[in-house]
């Protein structure tokens, strides 16, 4: 099974805009495990989507760690990472992680 993570970590509305992009995963091969990293703010928008099946808080804010989220990403052992809002802590942190495959 292929695991796959898509960040999309900007405003509500490019969230919902991207909503298509996990609904096409699922579609092109359904055991195709996504995992959303999204800001905590929009992360309610994923709690009933049936194409994601699990959710990663991305904390742009100092305070939280860098390591506590590369961690989390780490464990999941994703195969491939999709980057829908270029940030440099997200690509940096998706990097670190040692996800083989990374497209932005």
């Amino acid at each position: 099974m292929e695991r796959v993570i898509v960040a999309e970590t900007d405003r509500i509305g490019d969230v919902i805009l991207s909503l298509p992009v996990f609904k096409s995963l699922k579609r092109w091969n359904k055991s195709i495990y996504t995992v959303a990293l999204v800001s905590s703010y929009t992360k309610e928008i994923f709690k009933n989507f049936k194409y994601v099946d699990n959710v990663i808080e991305y904390h742009s804010h100092p305070k939280i760690s860098f390591e506590n989220t590369l961690l989390k990403i780490k464990s999941e052992n994703f195969d491939t990472a999709i980057v829908l809002h270029p940030e440099y802590k997200v690509a940096k942190i998706l990097q670190k992680a040692r996800i083989p495959t990374r497209i932005s």
